[in-house]
């Protein structure tokens, strides 16, 4: 099994995740140097311009994120098959996993970094502890499942010796 290290952080979100991250810190930069526009809309936790905007580039971005991270562990799960010399079997519930892990890291991201456009809904606002909480939980249940389910896939497609 391929070991994810720090229950699969960097893998979760780079590149697409931290690009996005990166355009909130950019328009607090130019909200804080003064290039905003009076009939923008304007958050009052955080100041960022554009926030639906940049909501709806966070939402494409874990789209994106996760696109990438599937053709990863595809390229990956077959790497392994030919090493141990299994089939190929049905990945669907990896990558069902996969994207609990993006969504989670990408929430535990956006609640704890004060530039987030998400902190503009007050119930996020409201409980960022009890999300970010939860996010992480479920970050290590995700883990230790996908683990499971990974070798699982890897030796459902291995032949049985005994019967040959």
């Amino acid at each position: 099994m391929f070991f994810r290290k720090y229950l699969a952080c960097y893998d979760s979100t780079f590149p697409w995740v931290w690009c996005i991250i990166g355009s909130w810190w950019l328009d607090r930069l130019f909200v804080e140097l003064g290039h905003r526009y009076n009939e923008s809309e304007v958050c009052t936790h955080n100041d960022l311009q554009y926030v639906h905007i940049h909501q709806y580039l966070t939402t494409a971005a874990i789209i994106a994120q996760s696109i990438s991270q599937i053709k990863s562990r595809k390229k990956q799960f077959n790497r392994e098959v030919i090493l141990i010399g299994s089939t190929k079997t049905c990945l669907i519930h990896i990558y069902f996993l996969q994207i609990v892990l993006i969504i989670g890291w990408t929430s535990i991201l956006s609640v704890l970094l004060d530039v987030s456009p998400w902190l503009c809904k007050h119930i996020i606002l409201e409980n960022r502890a009890c999300i970010a909480t939860a996010s992480c939980s479920i970050l290590y249940l995700t883990s230790l499942v996908e683990t499971k389910w990974w070798n699982w896939s890897l030796q459902r497609g291995l032949t049985n010796l005994d019967d040959i």
